[in-house]
């Protein structure tokens, strides 16, 4: 078969080129019949069989990374969500539920002691007080 081949801005320029193209054997199997239409062949990408497998080692050879990650995404849907609330917020209440006696203990303890000695300390002073004012005008 021979084609004519023009070349850019050169329309008076023609160059044959040969095309060998051999005849289709109607004996080999295809998933096309005789008459499918040139439009389902075309839209199915001209392929007769694909062939869809994965192979991890040699993409990781050829990829050849330093480091191999993957994400794993995953959406909750709202009674997920409403029950691992409850759940906290029923945990929290039990624990809370624990130890509120001895956070309560604790800073009643720290409370008191702060105010005994500020009671010793003060009561002390005017011991000390009165102690200077008996010696200083001895009302013995």
């Amino acid at each position: 078969m021979l084609l004519d081949w023009r070349l850019f801005e050169t329309d008076h320029v023609m160059q044959p080129i040969s095309l060998n193209v051999s005849v289709l054997d109607a004996c080999l199997p295809s998933r096309y019949l005789p008459n499918t239409t040139m439009e389902v062949i075309v839209s199915n990408l001209m392929i007769e069989d694909w062939i869809n497998t994965a192979n991890v080692t040699t993409h990781y050879n050829a990829c050849n990374p330093h480091i191999c990650t993957y994400t794993y995404t995953h959406r909750y849907n709202k009674f997920q969500v409403i029950s691992a609330i409850l759940g906290l917020a029923g945990g929290l209440s039990v624990i809370l539920k624990i130890l509120a006696p001895f956070i309560v203990k604790i800073i009643s303890s720290r409370l008191f002691l702060r105010n005994t000695r500020t009671t010793t300390e003060s009561s002390h002073a005017i011991g000390t007080l009165i102690l200077i004012v008996r010696q200083k005008y001895d009302f013995h």
